[in-house]
């Protein structure tokens, strides 16, 4: 019996492994489509009083990855992040975050579908915001690093296709003084393609 039970374990952890062995390849990321409303509050010159108004917003972010697997499990590829939001009517404000750096990952098989995988991403950011103030429209660019670490799960749907969730800590170094750093925990969910090796 003891056998069979090795057996059983061999083989899941083979079918785990066939997408993430080496040289194969992953292609994929996420997508974010977002509205949300906020509160907030301004100084009306014309009255001398605090107004109180609510503003709209759109969200639109898209989050590929291209990796290469330069060992069994072990994956090292390119991250890139594309943040977009606006304003809906009202005065403008738009904002237009591009980051792009290497992403590592070791996936760890824990089923015949499942792996489990702890992330580290390094990302060199540019961030761009037009708002109104005044009478006029104004624009900020800053400069930023931002270091993530994560840890995630893999389900492969098929062979080819795995569909990702990953919690994940972010800290962004802003290079400009007057926005401060930021501290971010978030939860995201992802599918991948795996491309293996030709033989």
């Amino acid at each position: 019996m003891k056998y069979v039970f090795t057996f059983l374990a061999v083989a899941f952890a083979m079918s785990a492994n066939a997408q993430t062995s080496k040289g194969s390849w992953m292609i994929g990321g996420a997508m974010k489509i977002q509205r949300q409303s906020s509160d907030y509050a301004y100084f009306d010159q014309s009255t001398g009083a605090v107004q109180y108004a609510k503003a709209n917003y759109g969200v639109f972010e898209l989050s590929p990855t291209v990796g290469y697997f330069l060992n069994d499990r072990i994956m090292l590829g390119l991250h890139v992040d594309d943040y977009r939001s606006w304003r809906a009517g009202g005065p403008t404000d738009k904002r237009h975050i591009f980051s792009f750096g290497p992403i590592a990952r070791y996936y760890i098989p824990v089923a015949r579908t499942l792996a489990v995988f702890p992330e580290i991403a390094y990302l060199y950011s540019s961030d761009t915001h037009t708002f109104f103030i005044d009478t006029s429209n104004q624009t900020q660019k800053a400069k930023s690093s931002v270091i993530r670490g994560g840890l995630g799960l893999a389900w492969f749907v098929t062979p080819n296709i795995g569909i990702e969730g990953l919690l994940a800590y972010q800290k962004t170094d802003s290079k400009n003084k007057d926005l401060g750093d930021q501290q971010d925990l978030y939860y995201s969910i992802g599918i991948q393609f795996y491309l293996p090796k030709k033989n």
